[in-house]
């Protein structure tokens, strides 16, 4: 469902637009290259599994020699510039293969290569290794002229061409300028660390600017970053504990990879202190060794530390403060190459200490052997931790039984059951997978949608019914959603069979009111509501049943495809519903229903357009900051929106402040300034501040909107449901809608209850 059923994908990749719009999938931009791989992979093979291996496979052979002329520049420029005596202890090119084959043969790799999706981690590691091999390129032939020729350019242009593949590949291909830093500092100017030093004292004010730009990045990040960690069953500071104790486990299966310990799913503890466990103060311990030790020896060891630091460095960006999950082995394909440098550079120079009265044609043919029969064994490796991957039982089946305690494992093991038939192994696998659940148990719907396929497979409808809502109304509150809409619609069917059509139906408008609450959109969810509905309408019309309890029998005088598309639009969903009316309009010209409801559906979407280009502040602001009055309001803006620390705040409010005093009669500006007194909780002055706002604009859907929000807070729910009634009037397709509607629907609730209790104390 990420890539292969993506409609967004299934495009034509020969077409400019389309090239473009891959920009545009759940991904984004940073995953473009991927995701242009994965849609010429659909054109070629029409969807086949083989054509996805294939081409990940000639990705990985592709990484391999990138690596490889990477290392081989690098080496031959250290060998070249080495004191006497300080040579690497075997030739360049011994080094450089030696080290991209034993990276390439680990069997830690196959989660970046026969994990499909992981292709991002492998393109970025091939764009990346391609990018430092130019830099080195570049600065060695400018090393060796002493000026800046049209050679070294043309390695640089590559350098920084390949650097922006890799960034469209995946985004920590940011750390690659980090690299690149630490490549000039390790091989080529020793001394550039003291020359930064130096020349941030001198240049103070430049340095204060760069210094407060990166300050102020960061504090704009920040609260993304914080908010993470809101879905996740872990902070920050219990994340950064436990990532020491893994990266060392990294270290450890690397150099060890027994196809024993490797996994999909991965046992963690959690560190909660820093003895808690004890190991965490060891592994804290170890890799600030290894960094001190790294930068004390650089001279002496330089491939060994260059690639000690690579490893962590290459680490950082997920195995720090983004709130990410805790482990995944595909994050150690592009860092593994520094650190098996380092351990193949460490190996030969400890052998050639040892053996140092050997001949040097008799070292390098016992160098050959060694190597020949490590990259066997790593082979073999490889070969038994890829025949887990056959298909979904075998590898989830791996999985459970490496980490017994993990919730996922075991509800992807039931689902993979389930796909084979396997109904009621699925049941007691899925019901495992519960009692393990945890805080924001994101597979406790996906165990339950596994509980009630299986009860349905089986024929027992009445199970599926009965058991799926329970364990639904038991779901654990911060729980993931995702597989709760394929419950109801498989609930739906349950009922559909038991011949009880209005459940049925409620089924499927509470499956698709659930999945529009979603962040990714359930596959094929809406073509099998579609279908449940139909068959639904069809008994429904044979019956007189009422379906949706309007006091009609269902479908009645409509065509079925826009009574169903009455009920799409009902949830807001309105190119589906536009869809359903144009094949009711084809199937039936005359029908002056569908006609009309097409013809609403264009105005709204008109005035949705309208809308749309009047509410963003991003867009009319910080996209265009060129004028005086522009550049506060961006600011404001930005200060408000990301919730900055209180002195950023009231700068940002005094920014706004002067550009009111600009223009004084500008809708944005007060409702802007509206938004900050409604942050300090001043309501009154928030509400005012809106009123004047729609004065100025009464069509302005976002001061509505604000009104509505300011309203609520100052405790008048029944004007504040009118305007957020009037904000959806204005903007029929409002990307928050259903926000809005929930909001509103709460007051609602609110309004019901204290009338109740105003009849009870009447009474």
């Amino acid at each position: 469902h990420t890539f292969v059923q993506d409609p967004s994908v299934r495009i034509d990749p020969t077409s400019w637009n389309n090239l473009l719009s891959l920009g545009e999938t759940k991904f984004g931009i940073s995953r473009w290259i991927p995701m242009l791989t994965f849609s010429w992979d659909i054109k070629v093979g029409q969807g086949e599994i083989f054509y996805f291996h294939l081409t990940n496979f000639i990705i990985h052979m592709l990484c391999f020699l990138s690596v490889f002329f990477f290392l081989s520049t690098l080496t031959e420029h250290v060998k070249a510039n080495a004191p006497d005596g300080e040579a690497p202890p075997v030739p360049p090119f011994d080094i450089a293969l030696w080290t991209a084959a034993l990276w390439a043969l680990n069997p830690v790799q196959t989660n970046a290569v026969t994990y499909i999706v992981q292709r991002m981690a492998s393109l970025m590691a091939l764009f990346s290794a391609l990018s430092l091999a130019f830099y080195v390129l570049g600065r060695t032939a400018s090393f060796k002229k002493g000026a800046l020729t049209w050679k070294p350019i043309g390695y640089f242009g590559l350098c920084g061409l390949s650097l922006i593949l890799g960034l469209l590949s995946k985004e920590n291909t940011a750390i690659v300028p980090l690299l690149i830093l630490m490549t000039e500092g390790w091989f080529f100017r020793p001394e550039l660390f003291r020359e930064i030093t130096r020349f941030a004292r001198k240049h103070w004010v430049w340095s204060t600017a760069a210094l407060t730009a990166i300050v102020g990045i960061v504090l704009y990040a920040w609260p993304g970053v914080v908010g993470g960690y809101a879905g996740r069953h872990f902070t920050l500071e219990q994340r950064l504990l436990t990532q020491a104790r893994i990266v060392v486990w990294y270290i450890s299966v690397v150099i060890f990879p027994n196809p024993g310990r490797l996994s999909l799913e991965h046992d963690v503890e959690l560190s909660t202190s820093l003895f808690s466990p004890p190991s965490t103060a060891i592994c804290i311990s170890i890799i600030c060794l290894m960094v001190f030790a790294s930068i004390y020896h650089r001279k002496k060891y330089p491939l060994i530390s260059y690639g000690i630091l690579w490893f962590l460095l290459s680490l950082v960006i997920e195995s720090t403060v983004v709130p990410l999950e805790l482990i995944f082995e595909h994050r150690m394909y592009f860092s593994s190459i520094g650190l098996i440098l380092s351990v193949v550079v460490s190996a030969f120079t400890v052998f050639a200490h040892i053996l140092k009265t050997m001949r040097e044609n008799d070292f390098r043919k016992l160098s050959w052997s060694l190597f020949a029969i490590v990259a066997s064994v790593l082979c073999l490796a490889t070969f038994e931790r890829n025949s887990t991957w056959q298909d979904s039982v075998t590898l989830n089946g791996d999985n459970v039984r490496k980490a017994p305690n993990n919730h996922r494992a075991h509800a992807n093991y039931a689902l993979a059951l389930t796909q084979h038939h396997e109904y009621e192994k699925a049941i007691e696998e899925a019901k495992i997978a519960i009692s393990l659940g945890k805080p924001y148990f994101e597979s406790y719907c996906e165990a339950v949608n596994t509980i009630v396929l299986s009860y349905y497979g089986l024929g027992e409808y009445e199970s599926a019914v009965t058991e799926g809502q329970r364990l639904i109304e038991e779901k654990p509150e911060g729980s993931g959603s995702m597989a709760l809409p394929s419950s109801w619609i498989v609930i739906g069917y349950a009922y559909k069979e038991q011949g009880k059509l209005q459940e049925a139906y409620d089924a499927v408008f509470k499956a698709l009111w659930y999945e529009q609450r979603l962040t990714m959109r359930v596959p094929h969810l809406q073509d099998a509501s579609i279908n449940l509905l139909e068959m639904l309408l069809a008994m429904a019309r044979s019956k007189g049943v009422d379906l949706d309890r309007d006091g009609n029998a269902d479908p009645g005088a409509h065509i079925s495809k826009t009574w169903i598309a009455k009920v799409f639009l009902r949830l807001g969903e309105t190119p589906k519903a536009g869809e359903l009316l144009q094949e009711a309009v084809a199937e039936n010209p005359a029908d002056s229903e569908s006609h009309q409801l097409l013809a609403r559906l264009v105005d709204d979407q008109e005035k949705s357009r309208i809308q749309q280009a009047k509410s963003s502040f991003r867009t009319k602001y910080l996209y265009h900051p060129f004028s005086r009055f522009n550049a506060c309001m961006a600011l404001a803006f930005v200060a408000r929106e990301k919730r900055l620390p209180s002195p950023f705040l009231e700068l940002g409010e005094k920014f706004l402040d002067y550009a009111l005093h600009l223009q004084p009669d500008s809708p944005d500006a007060l409702l802007l300034k509206g938004w900050y007194h409604f942050e300090r909780n001043e309501v009154e002055e928030a509400v005012g501040l809106a009123k004047d706002a729609i004065r100025l604009d009464s069509d302005d859907a976002k001061a509505w909107l604000g009104l509505g929000f300011f309203l609520a807070k100052a405790n008048r729910p029944q004007k504040a449901i009118m305007a957020f009634e009037k904000t959806l009037e204005l903007y029929p397709h409002y990307p928050q809608r259903l926000a809005i509607l929930d909001i509103a629907g709460k007051l609602r609730s609110t309004l019901h209850s204290l009338a109740k209790e105003d009849t009870a104390q009447t009474n």
